[in-house]
């Protein structure tokens, strides 16, 4: 991370510009429908739900544009993790300091394809999690309800959507780094984890830190002293800090599962690649054969 901070002072502005947009909106939208009225003040102050019942109708269009914006920035974001991770992958790898774009302009079309071959099966999974433990939830008391619904099936969504992503993580190293066919990079990532156990505490590692950058920033906003201009913009300053280190967290994340990676993975070339070597070798030998046809 410290000998590539470009790439960490990337990853945040291209996440701070994408926000200021969506934030920009909303604001202006709050600005030019509840300014003018003498409530800004009051609502700065403490969250009233009357106030929002009250300006809700004249708000609904605007809040309609500012969600489809931020629907839009959602999947630019999609788009950027997916080109940002192969990019990195590619910019990582080795000791050699590879050009993050050229891995971008590589490896996000595939990129894509492989994510998506994890986000279906994901997003079914989930949803059959979610059914289960409600129903289990509704044969239960209160408690055991409230339990279930606010806990344990929480920890068992992370739990499941960690799982999927650490095996995208591997799958996008023998994408990149390999240059593995998608399906096959799919499975070989399923296979990655159970083949080299470790892999999995090194995700652990990292997913934590991750989280708790992700918590201190929530706590940041909701335990500010006061609602003070100067309370408002030192709490800003702290945040912004935080997503800084979150951003270099994420590049030392994909950077130590690339070294991981590297370190423990088969040193024999893939099948294609195999297949193409062998491809080049018969040539040079054709080539050979009628070079000396020539010279006799």
């Amino acid at each position: 991370m410290w000998h590539r901070r470009g790439l960490v002072l990337l990853l945040y502005l291209f996440g701070l510009v994408l926000a200021v947009l969506v934030g920009g909106a909303v604001s202006r939208l709050l600005s030019v429908e509840i300014g003018p009225t003498g409530f800004s003040e009051r609502l700065t102050e403490r969250f009233d739900i009357v106030l929002w019942a009250d300006f809700w109708d004249g708000l609904a269009a605007g809040f309609a544009a500012v969600a489809r914006q931020a629907v839009l920035a959602g999947v630019i974001m999609m788009i950027w993790k997916v080109a940002s991770s192969v990019g990195l992958i590619h910019a990582l790898q080795g000791d050699s300091r590879l050009s993050f774009w050229e891995g971008v302009s590589r490896f996000t079309l595939r990129g894509i394809s492989l994510g998506l071959l994890y986000l279906l099966p994901l997003l079914a999974l989930l949803a059959v999690v979610v059914i289960a433990f409600e129903a289990a939830a509704s044969d239960m008391g209160e408690v055991g309800a409230f339990w279930t619904r606010f806990v344990v099936m929480p920890l068992a969504v992370i739990v499941l959507a960690a799982t999927v992503d650490l095996f995208h993580d591997y799958a996008r190293m023998h994408l990149v780094l390999r240059q593995t066919k998608i399906r096959r990079a799919w499975l070989e990532g399923i296979k990655w984890p159970f083949r080299h156990f470790r892999s999995v505490f090194l995700y652990k590692i990292w997913f934590w830190i991750s989280a708790l950058l992700w918590i201190a920033v929530l706590l940041v906003g909701f335990y500010m002293p006061d609602q003070t201009l100067g309370a408002v913009m030192a709490a800003f300053v702290i945040q912004q800090g935080l997503i800084i280190a979150r951003s270099g967290a994420y590049v030392s994340w994909i950077g130590a599962e690339v070294a991981f990676f590297e370190r423990y993975a088969p040193s024999v070339p893939e099948p294609e690649a195999a297949e193409m070597e062998l491809m080049v070798s018969d040539d040079q030998v054709f080539a050979a054969a009628g070079g000396n046809a020539e010279v006799q």
